[in-house]
């Protein structure tokens, strides 16, 4: 299974600019939904399956024409962050430390939006939202891994770790006037595929 993602996801950098581009995403991201199902039919455990195919539908979303089509993605990501963040907190408790990354998203929002280079325009409120809960979720990784100390939780928390990495990253690709715009979204390409694969494979081990 990772030879043939690793296959579809070259594919998918390779046509990174071409009208092609959303068929070998669409790939890609289909194969991590059917990882995580593999794993979770050896393990019969089906719990991160509704934020992977969140993750799939964003994907095809912001690889697609249609219109306000990065507002549908976000959507779609939006909701596997929830379904990702409440399935965590069933497994821990919630305490004061899972707001600090949160709180300092929303800081650095708020600052960066303020910078002549930035233009976030009506996304900026979207991403405040968004950004709040993708760091709850990424702090309850975190948290998981430091109660259990399982590998099934690190490699979790790695992929999230990764998966918040790409959104940053797309956040300046998207929304930064700078002359390295493609060097970011081979980055943030990079860094979400091997997160999203990762956080599928998490239940497997």
């Amino acid at each position: 299974m990772i030879i043939i993602y690793i296959v579809f996801m070259s594919l998918a950098l390779y046509h990174r600019n071409k009208s092609t581009y959303i068929y070998f995403k669409t790939l890609t991201s289909a194969t991590f939904v059917l990882n995580g199902i593999y794993h979770g039919y050896c393990n019969q455990n089906y719990i991160l399956i509704p934020a992977l195919i969140g993750f799939l539908i964003g994907d095809i979303m912001l690889a697609s024409k249609l219109r306000r089509n990065f507002l549908y993605g976000m959507g779609g990501f939006f909701l596997a962050d929830i379904w990702l963040t409440y399935v965590l907190y069933q497994l821990k408790s919630v305490v004061i430390y899972d707001f600090i990354l949160s709180l300092l998203v929303i800081i650095f929002v708020t600052v960066i939006s303020k910078h002549p280079k930035m233009h976030l325009g009506h996304y900026r409120r979207p991403m405040y939202g968004y950004g709040f809960v993708l760091a709850l979720a990424v702090s309850n990784s975190m948290g998981c891994y430091l109660m259990y100390e399982t590998r099934s939780y690190l490699i979790l928390t790695v992929g999230m770790a990764f998966y918040f990495i790409s959104d940053f990253l797309l956040m300046f690709q998207y929304f930064y006037k700078t002359d390295y715009r493609e060097i970011l979204k081979i980055a943030k390409m990079l860094f979400y595929f091997v997160g999203a694969y990762m956080i599928a494979c998490s239940v497997g081990v």
